[in-house]
């Protein structure tokens, strides 16, 4: 049996939440089926693009006998708050959710102001 590739069709755009505390906000997409060697995140000037693929490809050491399931390709993109630091983003993978944490710089952080003496 002979299995062909098929093309990416569309681009599909992830579901997300966003919630927000002093600290900063955190991002979640739904991406399953991604691996984090697909997900790619950019941040040029204020903007943040999410991007990804899901391979259609069969397990290694197996072969796909039915697809019921194509590859997708996703993107998603957000506007950053001037508060946000770009710097500090940081991004974690686990169980089809891209999890982003998006800190507020420093200067804008609640802070304790020591009274002197």
């Amino acid at each position: 049996m002979t299995t062909t590739a098929t093309p990416r069709l569309t681009t599909t755009v992830p579901r997300a939440s966003l919630a927000c505390v002093p600290e900063g906000c955190r991002l979640q997409l739904d991406l399953p089926g991604v691996s984090k060697e697909g997900v790619e995140l950019t941040v040029e000037g204020r903007t943040l693009t999410i991007t990804a693929q899901r391979s259609d490809a069969p397990p290694a050491g197996s072969e796909a006998l039915h697809r019921g399931i194509r590859g997708s390709d996703y993107r998603r993109v957000f506007t950053l708050g001037r508060e946000i630091d770009a710097e500090r983003i940081a991004a974690r993978l686990a169980d089809g959710v891209l999890t982003v944490d998006l800190p507020k710089a420093e200067a804008l952080l609640p802070r304790k102001v020591a009274i002197a003496a």
